[in-house]
């Protein structure tokens, strides 16, 4: 929920996601297919509350949430119900408008949702944070960072930008081993706020997932680091625009 890189090819993109969480959480259950609202969903799966923090469908969408929208905020003690279940509740609406007009997003701890729409490809931001809710759409052919605020300050966010940006200029041709690299080996020795973390407050990268949709197909990475077990999966055929 705490890192994630978006990167378009030519006809499809790569969506990656660094997931931060305290070692007193369950671990969550390696992505597979479910069926909800008429939707073939593929997902990894929080035990806890029955979410999750990266979504992808047989042909239309790919979600990502990170925790926070723009600055850290006071967490309170209740909310609503998880937010990993908003990626859930997104495929009961026809259409990303109607999403956005009629899901009540009042008493969820604040979020920022990367919602990418693969035919024709579009990417959107959509945040909230408990009393705003803003979406703003993104130039899909370029590549974009984002680190949740509530563990990375403003300056580890452009340290991570610099690091993203020199990945980019450096790496010709990118594959999905490539930006999985990144997400893996970026810093490696900073335990605290390189891209794999192992902070001594329990808090660490527990996961690496990572979303490839080109040629007409979708793939799907999956590093458990808590038990360094690898999952790879092919799931969908699709057409990309």
């Amino acid at each position: 929920m705490c890192t994630v890189t978006y990167l378009p090819l030519n006809n499809g993109y790569f969506l990656t996601s660094n997931r931060d969480e305290s070692l007193l959480r369950p671990m969550a259950i390696p992505p597979k297919k479910y069926l909800y609202n008429n939707h073939s969903l593929f997902f990894p799966k929080d035990p806890v509350a029955g979410g999750s923090w990266i979504v992808t469908d047989e042909n239309e969408y790919s979600l990502c949430l990170l925790n926070g929208a723009q600055i850290k905020h006071i967490k309170k003690g209740n909310y609503k119900k998880s937010r990993g279940l908003i990626l859930l509740d997104f495929f009961n609406y026809p259409t990303l408008e109607t999403f956005i007009n009629e899901y009540d997003f009042n008493g969820f701890e604040p979020f920022t949702l990367i919602i990418i729409k693969n035919c024709p490809r579009s990417l959107f931001l959509l945040r909230w944070d408990e009393t705003n809710l803003t979406l703003t759409e993104l130039d899909h052919n370029q590549g974009y960072i984002w680190s949740s605020c509530t563990l990375y300050d403003i300056e580890n966010q452009s340290n991570r930008e610099k690091w993203f940006r020199s990945f980019l200029n450096d790496t010709k041709a990118i594959k999905q081993r490539d930006i999985i690299k990144f997400h893996s080996c970026t810093e490696i020795n900073d335990l605290d706020n390189g891209l794999v973390i192992k902070r001594t407050d329990l808090m660490q990268t527990v996961s690496i997932t990572s979303v490839s949709c080109n040629e007409n197909r979708i793939k799907i990475y999956y590093h458990d680091l808590r038990n360094n077990k690898e999952y790879r999966f092919r799931i969908f055929q699709m057409m990309l625009k």
